[in-house]
């Protein structure tokens, strides 16, 4: 017999000699503590039970979550590898239909890299930047590479910021112009960088430490559209 219960049996011998019953027979002792004992235990078991189904629950949750956010980076990114791929073999500005020796210009080439050569220098490392590093993003989900991974998100990063690179400079006309495109591209970044911080402060508030953007979160976030 344990301390606690013979402290039980002291207590339950106290309390039937109160009630008249001047020796308590041992077996009897045993009988309730044990009841007490096996009371105790199922109401642990079944508040265990309770915590497996509520954590089951929310792992579940979370896995989907991952897997909806997965599905929709892989659309994206496969989106962005297309773009990249036209554009690198029909760059802006077309190709030479016919040779001018005059000028050197060869039929079939870029007529970018002729009149603006730093502009399709700039242009083609964006672009071919951009179309490896979705490629990149696409093999690592499909290796299921977890989201939270530094070099996976680094890899998106530079997706992005490698193909709004290529668009400016492929569609850059004048300095009016390419000052509009670059602002714009800043109000994007801004936009985006004020769905993250609100995003980080929801996971916070709600206690969850989610990877990148909990659809949860994103919807609180996304409202901004609204305002």
């Amino acid at each position: 017999m344990s301390f606690k219960e013979a402290d039980r049996a002291n207590e339950l011998e106290i309390v039937l000699g109160h009630n008249g019953v001047e020796d308590p027979s041992q077996q009897q002792l045993q009988e309730i503590i044990t009841a007490d004992s096996h009371s105790l235990q199922k109401s642990i078991d079944e508040l265990v039970k309770t915590m497996k189904e509520a954590n089951r629950s929310r792992s579940m949750s979370t896995q989907k979550e991952q897997k909806d956010f997965r599905n929709w980076l892989l659309l994206l990114s496969s989106l962005a590898a297309t773009i990249t791929f036209t554009a690198g073999l029909s760059p802006p500005g077309g190709f030479w239909s016919e040779d001018d020796m005059a000028n050197t210009y060869i039929a079939g080439t870029s007529v970018m890299r002729n009149k603006f050569p730093t502009r399709y220098l700039l242009f083609q490392c964006s672009n071919t930047i951009a179309f490896f590093a979705s490629l990149a993003v696409i093999g690592l989900l499909a290796k299921n590479i977890k989201i939270k991974n530094r070099f996976f998100l680094t890899l998106v990063a530079i997706s992005f910021l490698s193909l709004c690179g290529s668009y400016i400079t492929g569609t850059w006309v004048d300095l009016t112009l390419g000052i509009y495109t670059i602002s714009g591209f800043v109000a994007v970044i801004c936009y985006m960088s004020i769905i993250w911080v609100i995003a980080r402060v929801c996971d916070i508030y709600t206690g969850k430490k989610g990877d990148i953007l909990t659809p949860t979160c994103m919807t609180a976030a996304c409202k901004l559209n609204h305002v």
